[in-house]
């Protein structure tokens, strides 16, 4: 499936989740472990920051995903 923009989608869907559970809980971030480092290159082009340990882990704000949205 790489390559064919799924990996884009499941990400939309996720940050449509976690944005609305925002609006009820506190959340502030969505940590995603990348599984290689393609996958992690991907998360980095979607403006996920690197956790310095371990090496594949990376996070977003909620609020960059608010911006993002324009929500």
């Amino acid at each position: 499936m790489q390559g064919r923009a799924s990996g884009k989608r499941l990400l939309r869907h996720a940050f449509e989740k976690a944005l609305k559970l925002s609006q009820n809980m506190e959340i502030y971030a969505v940590i995603v472990d990348a599984i290689d480092e393609q996958a992690k290159e991907f998360y980095k082009k979607c403006r996920f920051w690197e956790y310095l340990d371990p090496p594949f882990s990376l996070f977003i704000q909620i609020s960059k995903i608010k911006q993002a949205a324009n929500w």
